[in-house]
């Protein structure tokens, strides 16, 4: 059986200090409380049980497209069509926008113009380690995973490897948008002030 979500009593803080240092023990608190459950702080839900975790993966109501619909603790869950109205945002996710998307991005990564670009992307990782080199410690994915695909995009789209700090900015702004449409003045500002 699989437990219903709750909010887990205790000062749980996936933000704090002792979190960020090591989160394994608050992690494990966490599961043993609520192995399912909505943290306020993050706007997310977690879900850190094994077998509910299983059950998620399993459930194609978890899919990104039904992740949209899920809703807060207390609230009623949005079961409206996935079908966008005319004149609002068309779904990435479905044809023929998703189609389009993907043609798009094909044609960038595909051996042809990625191929001349090697020894360029050699470089940019080169440089990436050798930030980290100094310190002896490496954070893969804010030090090397992350930064590197912007970079090589940046150098696709034709403009200097400099620009990735501002594409990197414009791309999480318009995340942020996107994760939290009611927040689209300050997002339209986030985005003509990044």
């Amino acid at each position: 059986m699989i437990a219903s979500p709750r909010t887990p009593t205790g000062p749980y803080s996936l933000k704090s200090a002792d979190a960020t240092h090591d989160p394994y023990p608050l992690y494990h608190a966490i599961r043993a409380c609520a192995p399912v459950y909505f943290d306020p702080q993050l706007e997310r839900w977690l879900i850190t049980g094994y077998r509910e975790v299983a059950s998620v993966l399993a459930d194609q109501r978890f899919s990104s497209k039904g992740a949209a619909r899920l809703s807060r603790p207390g609230q009623q869950a949005d079961h409206s069509s996935t079908h966008t109205e005319p004149g609002t945002q068309p779904d990435p996710e479905r044809p023929p926008v998703q189609t389009k998307l993907r043609n798009l991005v094909n044609r960038a990564f595909t051996p042809r113009p990625v191929d001349p670009l090697r020894p360029r992307i050699q470089e940019l990782t080169n440089g990436l380690l050798d930030k980290v080199q100094a310190s002896a410690e490496m954070e893969v994915s804010s030090d090397l995973a992350y930064p590197l695909p912007v970079a090589v995009i940046t150098v696709l789209l034709g403009a200097e490897v400099e620009m990735a700090k501002q594409l990197r900015r414009w791309t999480d702004t318009s995340v942020a948008c996107l994760a939290h449409p009611s927040q689209h003045q300050r997002c339209s500002t986030g985005l003509t002030a990044a």
